[in-house]
């Protein structure tokens, strides 16, 4: 996890919109404050891609992860959605769901 998901960061920053494979649904700088529902969606989509798990729209099963992600995004008084991508990642990856599926 320490290894690949700052390296996949690096990745998702390098690639066009249409090249990414794990920010898909959102812009690199979609926040939690000005596109919610970009950020469900991509999280949706990345834990049935991670855990098979599919989170129907509304569902409160993708609250801890809309948690995760504005956690990790705003640190320091700033607004890092990569940062918070990177501690979803983190989170997917170490996850006995990820394990299991």
């Amino acid at each position: 996890v320490r290894y690949i998901c700052p390296l996949l960061m690096e990745k998702e920053l390098a690639s066009a919109p249409e090249a990414r494979v794990f920010i898909v649904h959102a812009a690199l700088t979609d926040t939690l404050a000005n596109a919610p529902e970009l950020i469900e969606k991509n999280l949706r989509a990345l834990l049935l891609r991670f855990h098979g798990r599919y989170i129907p729209l509304g569902s409160p099963k993708i609250g801890p992860w809309v948690t995760l992600f504005d956690v990790g995004s705003n640190t320091d008084d700033e607004t890092k959605p990569i940062e918070g991508w990177s501690l979803v990642c983190a989170g997917l990856l170490s996850h006995p769901d990820f394990f299991s599926y």
